[in-house]
Formats: structure tokens, C-alpha cells, sequence
């Protein structure tokens, strides 16, 4: 994911991962390994354009919080 988080920042497509494997690594790049779910999102929203126009409000996607 490394390579590709250039473009991932800045183009609105989505990302070719499951959600499990974008939570993990939000989770292996925090640095003490551990995240409350408004971390993750806020994870989401800096790392990938396409979360930013999918959901704009500061509003916990249902994917995350069931």
C-alpha cells in the first residue's frame, strides 16, 4: 500500500483493499499500536481523497461502528 498512497491521497477512487486490511494498517501505523474507531476514521479521511468525498461529515461510516 506504501507505493500507492500518493495517489490514493489525492485521486477519488477507491481503494482496492478490504476494509479489515485498511483498519489494520491505520492500526500498525499508529505508534503505540492501538486506536479508538474515531482514530481510524480520522485515519481514513487522511490517507484516502475517495472517504473524504464519500463521507464528507464527521459521521462514523456503518462499516466501522457495527
Amino acid at each position: 500500500m506504501h507505493q500507492n498512497s500518493d495517489f490514493y491521497k489525492n485521486a477519488d477512487v477507491r481503494p482496492p483493499f478490504t476494509y479489515a486490511s485498511l483498519i489494520r494498517q491505520s492500526i500498525i501505523e499508529a505508534e503505540d499500536r492501538q486506536l479508538t474507531l474515531n482514530e481510524i476514521y480520522n485515519y481514513f479521511m487522511k490517507t484516502f481523497a475517495y472517504f473524504r468525498l464519500v463521507f464528507p461529515q464527521k459521521k462514523i461510516p456503518n462499516f466501522i461502528s457495527e
